[in-house]
Order: C-alpha cells, then sequence, then structure tokens
C-alpha cells in the first residue's frame, strides 16, 4: 500500500480499488500534481490545510486555493496541477471514474462515491469552498499518524474519514463556512494580521493583548475574529504552529538538541515543550524524530 512519492513529503496509498489519497508537503515555487500517482481522467477533491496554492486545471486562469479551502475538479477541467505559492500541506483524493462502480454499493460510515461524482460532474469550473475547522484537525490526525507510523488500518480509516467530510462539504454543504460579508472579511484581516505576527519570531511568544494592540483592536474582537477564521482559539492554534515547525525542525536539522529546537518554537523549558508536543503529535520529540529517520517501507 505505501508508495512514497518525490514530491518532498508527500505520501501516497490506495484506499480502495480505484480511490488514490495522497498528502501533499511542498516547498514555495514547487508544482506538481493533485492527482498524483492516480489515473489523469480522475475525479480529484482536495483540501488545503496550511500555506497557499495555484491551481492550474485547463482554464484562462489559474483558482487560487489557501488554507482551509476544499477544491473539486472534474476530468472534464483537466488534470489539475498546483504551484505553490508558500510552503503548503493538505491531501487530495483522486477518484477514477470506474470506482463508482466498483464502490456503488459501499455504504459503510455514509460513504457514497456516486453523489459525489455525480456533484462533480454537474460542475461547470472547478469549485473552490471555504470550510470551518473540521477538515483542518482531521488532515493534521492523518498527518501526524503518518508521521507515527501508524499501522496502516488506522491511516486507512482516519482517509476514510477525510473522504466523507470531502463529500458531505462538496454534496450536503456540511462543514462549509459562510459566504463572507464585507465584515467578516474585516474580521480576516485582523486574525490574519495577529497570525503573521506569530510566525514572524516563534522564540518571543506574544500575549493576546500585546497581539491586539499590534493590529489595532481590542483582545477580544481579536480573540471573536480569529476564531471565526482559523476555528480554534488564538493560543491553540498557535501551539499547533509551533509543533508544526517543530517536527520540520526536528527532521530537518537533525544536529540540532530538543532543548534548541524548543527554545526556537517558544518553550524555554524542554520538558513543557516534550510535553505539549507529545499532547499535539502523539510522540515525544526524541521518539518523533527518531521514526523519521528509519528508512520507509516500500
Amino acid at each position: 500500500m505505501r508508495n512514497d512519492t518525490a514530491l518532498g513529503a508527500s505520501y501516497s496509498f490506495d484506499l480502495f480499488n480505484g480511490v488514490r489519497l495522497t498528502l501533499w508537503d511542498a516547498p514555495s515555487c514547487v508544482r506538481f500534481p493533485l492527482n498524483a500517482a492516480g489515473p489523469s481522467d480522475a475525479f480529484v477533491v482536495a483540501y488545503c490545510r496550511m500555506g497557499a496554492l495555484a491551481i492550474d486545471a485547463g482554464g484562462a486562469r489559474p483558482v487560487g486555493v489557501r488554507a482551509g479551502d476544499a477544491l473539486l475538479v472534474t476530468p472534464a477541467h483537466g488534470a489539475p496541477v498546483a504551484e505553490a505559492a508558500e510552503r503548503t500541506r493538505g491531501v487530495a483524493i483522486a477518484i477514477a471514474p470506474g470506482a463508482v462502480d466498483v464502490a456503488g454499493g459501499r455504504n459503510a460510515f455514509g460513504l457514497d462515491l456516486s453523489a459525489l461524482v455525480a456533484k462533480a460532474s454537474a460542475a461547470a469550473d472547478p469549485m473552490v469552498m471555504r470550510t470551518d475547522a473540521v477538515p483542518s484537525r482531521v488532515c493534521f490526525d492523518l498527518e501526524a499518524m503518518r508521521a507515527n507510523s501508524e499501522p496502516e488500518g488506522l491511516l486507512r480509516l482516519k482517509a476514510i474519514e477525510i473522504l466523507i467530510l470531502m463529500q458531505g462539504i462538496v454534496v450536503d454543504g456540511r462543514h462549509r463556512a459562510n459566504a463572507r460579508t464585507s465584515a467578516a472579511l474585516h474580521r480576516e484581516r485582523i486574525a490574519f494580521g495577529a497570525e503573521a505576527l506569530m510566525k514572524r519570531d516563534m522564540s518571543k511568544t506574544m500575549t493576546i493583548s500585546e497581539l491586539a494592540q499590534a493590529v489595532g483592536v481590542s483582545p477580544t474582537v481579536l480573540k471573536e475574529a480569529f476564531k471565526e477564521t482559523f476555528g480554534m482559539p488564538v493560543y491553540a492554534w498557535y501551539r499547533d504552529f509551533r509543533m508544526q515547525r517543530a517536527c520540520e525542525m526536528l527532521v530537518d536539522r537533525p544536529q540540532s538538541s530538543i532543548g534548541e529546537i524548543a527554545a526556537e518554537v517558544g518553550y524555554s523549558n524542554p520538558s513543557k515543550f516534550s510535553k505539549a508536543f507529545a499532547e499535539c503529535v502523539g510522540a515525544t520529540p526524541r521518539a518523533w524524530r527518531s521514526a523519521q529517520s528509519r528508512p520507509s517501507d516500500n
């Protein structure tokens, strides 16, 4: 089932016959097919968990996708090719036309590929749908399980959960975020401003009051705007972001100690960092780094 691709840390496997899931992790400016290792005539449902992409699906201009967006592309739109505007992570599910017949009677967990493909076939253009925070959390769980070398059966169950979420977003409108009004756009700008400040220097943790002052609003407005935009409180999002960066540093910089990486993501106490990392990722920093250093199974 395992089949690591050549694109960064991306990883693809067959969910079942005719349905292939790919986790992507692409650096800025890299171009890659969203249906990696899948057939060129596949329907593709994708979710961007981090970063931003420009999707070329054969139209006159690329389709913009950012963190929190789901994307639906049909074979009529052409095989989608993504270009990372910045480092990006997400998941893509390629559904071969024949998979609907193979899995037509499959209704475990409420999965209905025929309904998903029927909705896709009716779309004149690629669909980009803003979602709430649920898909992001499930996608993050799958990434962490993959990183921890969890059994493939558990990976498949989590992947099916993502496919069901995508079906709910596309077919039923579940987990879609509401259309953005001008007030919502203003709150987004507040949230993205705070996000940029927190990303600028992770070693210096800012308080809610300091963040609010920096973006020119009250702490209450900041907290409400941030939760509405990102689906979670400021510090919960910030902890997840710091743990994601720590995961990258643990692999990219094997010479750095756990304490050095802890300090760079804002933890002066390595023990507190290890506890927070284990709660978020499911393994200690040392165990997680060791797991990534082992050769992959093919």
